[in-house]
């Protein structure tokens, strides 16, 4: 039991730390209106899987800070 409490705690400070230093890019002007972001890009680029990159993505959107286009790819907003 405990096992499994401790990797949900690691899992949720990963997605956080990814979620965070996202937003923190886009905020700062690394990422430009419009930009595409992919989770494959991202993913290598943070050293991560594409799971906590896809998440970070969805909150990211529910924040209102990027864009998510069926079909087109997930673009940051101006």
């Amino acid at each position: 039991m405990v096992g499994e409490y401790e990797g949900d705690i690691a899992a949720n400070s990963l997605r956080n730390r990814i979620f965070n230093q996202i937003q923190a890019d886009i905020l700062n002007g690394v990422y430009e209106p419009g930009e595409s972001l992919t989770e494959t890009k991202l993913s290598e680029e943070l050293g991560v899987s594409r799971t906590p990159v896809r998440e970070a993505l969805r909150k990211l959107e529910l924040e209102g800070l990027v864009q998510s286009i069926p079909n087109k790819g997930v673009f940051v907003k101006g």
